[in-house]
């Protein structure tokens, strides 16, 4: 059986990204899932909510970086997972539903070696610096070493627009 079947992904056409990108109402932000330092993602973060002001923004993160946010007041909502999930385990469909339920319009993902989670959520627009097929807005990252560099690189093309 095709995985793209067993996942159940649609790619949506009606939504122009530069519509989406001036105006959504739902956002998920993808944390790593490296054990860095929570705060040191702050930066971006702040940044997502300035430039999306009017949006809901929805954190997903392994357990260790959700208990730092949850009472953060930099999300609407944590979701949170115990481990990098793996494909078609019941931790997978779980998180591929919670993420679905908010039915996202924009996925920023700030993660720089798997982007599964971006794809698994069923965003219009997939924001990130990972050269995949899962993410279909691709910002080119050069000399960022660290994931948190990279997070705030990613945040100031969306609000630049390149």
């Amino acid at each position: 059986m095709c995985i793209k079947k067993v996942i159940g992904l649609s790619y949506k056409k009606e939504v122009s990204p530069l519509q989406v990108l001036r105006n959504p109402e739902r956002i998920i932000v993808l944390l790593p899932f490296n054990p860095y330092n929570p705060s040191l993602f702050i930066p971006a973060i702040k940044l997502v909510k300035a430039k999306f002001k009017n949006a809901e923004i929805t954190g997903v993160a392994p357990l260790w970086a959700a208990s730092f946010f949850k009472n953060s007041g930099l999300f609407n909502r944590i979701i949170h997972y115990e481990s990098k999930p793996r494909l078609m385990t019941r931790q997978f469909f779980r998180l591929r539903k919670k993420l679905r339920a908010i039915k996202p319009q924009v996925s920023i993902d700030f993660n720089s070696g798997s982007d599964l989670l971006s794809w698994l959520g069923g965003a219009v627009i997939r924001v990130g610096s990972i050269s995949s097929p899962f993410i279909n807005c691709r910002v080119k990252l050069s000399g960022c070493p660290s994931e948190p560099e990279q997070a705030i690189k990613i945040v100031e093309a969306i609000c630049t627009g390149h």
